[in-house]
């Protein structure tokens, strides 16, 4: 009985994420691009997926927040197949070493306006760099920071492409971001509906919305689907965008990063008139 409230807290679905993150963050940051233990660690991010999915529900309470631990721990899956397997990035290099320079590299996007891997051979490396390196890559997908940023990443203001906001509006706004994420987020998962009246307005015969005679398709029924599927599209978005604004709260907050590495999630809503804008 005295285990238990440990054991509960070591199998946590958290656990595991940061798990997952610390291999890959240790991976890159002190293994070389063609050691073995790149391929060797590989099956401990089948065994957190594999852990982590099924105990999502019931350990994270709400529906937004365990889809996004799971959805994520999915990606860091992918991710370190990419950074670690495919493009094997490396501390010395400062990037990946098996592709080459990527179309449209900017000098400008280089850290601290300056190549890292030569300040790293004026003054020598340290435990504390390697270990953040490897962070860095085991976290960022768009490689803001680096000659090899993701294209179309959002600036800061999309009429002002070199705008930096200070630290302060940094984390005033992300501050403000996360309070608004947590409460809708918590809010909308709070049941609207009895069992019963779920089962009346999501049954077999609703689903299907052109079909038959169109009798079953009332105006509640259209209502219902509409604040459902914008429902759905608003949680996650504010799931993704406060999960992230904490990360960035957090790291900015203590001085570890600058304002600059972390761009905003998505850009102007206004530009998402097609499918490719909108995914693009």
């Amino acid at each position: 009985m005295v285990l238990q409230p440990i054991t509960s807290f070591l199998l946590h679905p958290i656990i595991f994420y940061l798990v997952e993150n610390l291999v890959t963050t240790l991976v890159i940051g002190f293994t070389s691009p063609s050691s073995i233990v790149r391929p060797a660690v590989f099956p401990l991010h089948f065994v957190c997926v594999w852990k982590v999915l099924p105990t999502c529900p019931e350990m994270l309470y709400r529906i937004p927040w365990a889809g996004i631990v799971g959805g994520h721990i999915i990606v860091s899956l992918y991710h370190y197949v990419e950074v670690a397997l495919i493009s094997k990035w490396s501390f010395e290099s400062q990037g990946p070493t098996s592709s080459a320079t990527p179309e449209g590299l900017d000098v400008k996007d280089k850290p601290n306006g300056g190549d890292r891997a030569t300040r790293q051979m004026d003054h020598g490396v340290s435990f504390w760099e390697r270990l953040m390196f490897g962070y860095f890559g085991a976290t960022s997908t768009r490689n803001i920071g680096t000659p090899y940023i993701v294209k179309n990443t959002p600036s800061f203001s999309s009429k002002n492409p070199d705008y930096i906001p200070s630290r302060a509006a940094f984390l005033l706004r992300k501050a403000i971001l996360i309070i608004s994420a947590f409460l809708v987020v918590d809010l909308a998962s709070q049941p609207a509906q009895t069992l019963e009246q779920n089962a009346v307005l999501y049954s077999a015969e609703t689903v299907p919305i052109l079909g038959g005679n169109g009798e079953n398709l009332t105006g509640e029924k259209i209502l219902s689907r509409f604040v459902t599927v914008l429902g759905y599209w608003v949680c996650t978005w504010l799931v993704i965008d406060g999960y992230s604004s904490f990360l960035y709260f957090v790291f900015v907050g203590l001085g570890l990063e600058d304002v600059r590495l972390y761009r905003p999630n998505f850009g102007p809503i206004s530009e998402a008139y097609s499918i490719r804008q909108f995914w693009g």
